[in-house]
C-alpha cells in the first residue's frame, strides 16, 4: 500500500487513513489534510494557501486529486456551484 497523496510507501506496524475506497494516506498527509481544513474553517488564507502549496507539491495520484476538489468543496474552500469546463480552471484550487 502508498500514500495517494505523497507516494511514500506503507511500512511495517505504520498507520495509513483510508478517505475513500482504494484512497489511503499516511500519517504526515493526514495531518496536512486537517490542518488545512482547519484554515479553512477559520477564514486563515495565508495558512490554507500555504497547506495547499504543501499538498499540490507532493506526487498525487489522480484519485487523490478528484478526491481532495470534493473535499474542498464540502470545506468551502471551492464554490460548490462552479462549473470547471477544464482542469486549468481549477489550478488555483487543486492539480
Amino acid at each position: 500500500m502508498k500514500c495517494a497523496c505523497c507516494g511514500k510507501k506503507k511500512k511495517l506496524l505504520e498507520s495509513f487513513e483510508e478517505l475513500e475506497k482504494d484512497i489511503n494516506i499516511c500519517v504526515d498527509c493526514s495531518k496536512v489534510l486537517y490542518k488545512y481544513q482547519d484554515a479553512i474553517k477559520e477564514k486563515n488564507v495565508e495558512e490554507s494557501k500555504k497547506l495547499l502549496d504543501e499538498i499540490k507539491n507532493k506526487k498525487n495520484e489522480k484519485m487523490f486529486s478528484e478526491w481532495f476538489l470534493k473535499f474542498q468543496e464540502r470545506i468551502g474552500a471551492v464554490p460548490r456551484d462552479e462549473k470547471w469546463k477544464n482542469s486549468s480552471q481549477i489550478a488555483g484550487y487543486f492539480v
